[in-house]
This record gives C-alpha cells, sequence and structure tokens, in this order.
C-alpha cells in the first residue's frame, strides 16, 4: 500500500517526483498494534532492511540539483517507521529531508 501510494504521488507531480522502493519490512514482523513508543522503536528496528540496488538508484538520483529524498508511510502513531527508515538510510549518505505520511492513526 505504501510504495502504490508514494507511486500516486509522483505520478501526480507530473515528472517532478520518481518513487523508488528502497526498504521494506522483513516479513514476519510484529504488528505494532497497541505498542508503546519505545517498543515501537525497538521493533522497527529489528524489522527495516534495505534494498541495495534501491539505494543506489536514489543517491544517482540525488546528484541531481534541487532533488531531495522523502520517505513515505501508511500511517503515523508515534513516527517510530519514518524515523528508523531515515537512519537506515542516512548509513548510506541518504538523509530525508521530508516525510509524507498517508493517514493518522
Amino acid at each position: 500500500m505504501v510504495e502504490r501510494a508514494a507511486q500516486v504521488a509522483a505520478a501526480g507531480l507530473g515528472g517532478a517526483a520518481v518513487c523508488c522502493p528502497v526498504a521494506c519490512l522483513e516479513e514476519g514482523t510484529p504488528d505494532s498494534v497497541g505498542l508503546g513508543r519505545a517498543t515501537r522503536a525497538v521493533n522497527m528496528s529489528r524489522a527495516v532492511r534495505l534494498r541495495r540496488e534501491g539505494v543506489t538508484e536514489v543517491l544517482r538520483i540525488l546528484r541531481t540539483p534541487g532533488a531531495v529524498a522523502c520517505v513515505v508511510d501508511d500511517v503515523c502513531t508515534t513516527g517510530a517507521t519514518l524515523t528508523t527508515f531515515s537512519l537506515a538510510l542516512a548509513t548510506y549518505g541518504v538523509f530525508p529531508r521530508v516525510g509524507v505520511v498517508v493517514a493518522q492513526a
């Protein structure tokens, strides 16, 4: 759902944006529903997986003057997912400047 929302948003910008799936949650990751802020953060930090080819593509795109990285999430409760994905990307030199959320909890 998140990837599709990002694709629709990118298409709506008339070619001014590119959707590059770079990360996902490991299959079988426990749902965060009902977890507190600290537990959500630990859950996410164990679950995020980066796709190296996606990160390479984003780094290439970011060489374009004015380009910025944006993290998209389906719902925001505590911000743990946005934070965890942003920190994981930063280890590869991708520093998201924007976070977009499809829905709010």
